[in-house]
């Protein structure tokens, strides 16, 4: 949120949505959240996921810490141009430029700027998405994981 926060301003035509579970404890966060940043909606958890990523051109993955994320793959698969903090693991799903982007975790400054060119440049999210759906299914296809 810090990182998208000074952009939004200066990219009317973007919106930011927040898709999964929160905590209780972080209700009140989401709800400050919303009241300054219009152009951020909180959704929850949600049953239809797939459709979620379907409608997005670009999916953040800001964990400080993660497991192997099924989010970052389910992005890809559907044509979302993917930025996550560099988790060990997250080198082997993502090709940075090319199917996504990492920034070290915690690096407020680095996701902004990837973030960045991305909102001023959407057909390159759209082509890195593109591009990220062809390496996901030939990579990570049911049948080739079988």
């Amino acid at each position: 949120v810090e990182a998208l926060a000074p952009l939004m301003p200066r990219f009317p035509g973007w919106r930011a949505v927040l898709v999964g579970a929160a905590r209780p404890q972080h209700h009140a966060f989401l709800e400050a959240l919303e009241a300054r940043l219009p152009s951020v909606v909180a959704v929850g958890e949600r049953p239809d996921v797939e459709r979620w990523y379907q409608g997005l051109s670009i999916l953040v993955q800001p964990s400080h810490s993660e497991g192997f994320s099924l989010a970052l793959l389910e992005g890809m698969a559907s044509g979302c141009c993917v930025i996550a903090a560099a988790q060990p693991h997250y080198a082997g799903l993502i090709a940075h430029g090319r199917t996504g982007f990492l920034y070290p975790p915690g690096d407020v400054a680095a996701l902004r700027g990837l973030l960045e060119p991305l909102l001023a440049s959407p057909e390159r999210a759209h082509a890195i998405g593109a591009a990220a759906a062809d390496e996901a299914r030939r990579r990570f296809s049911v049948a080739h994981e079988a």
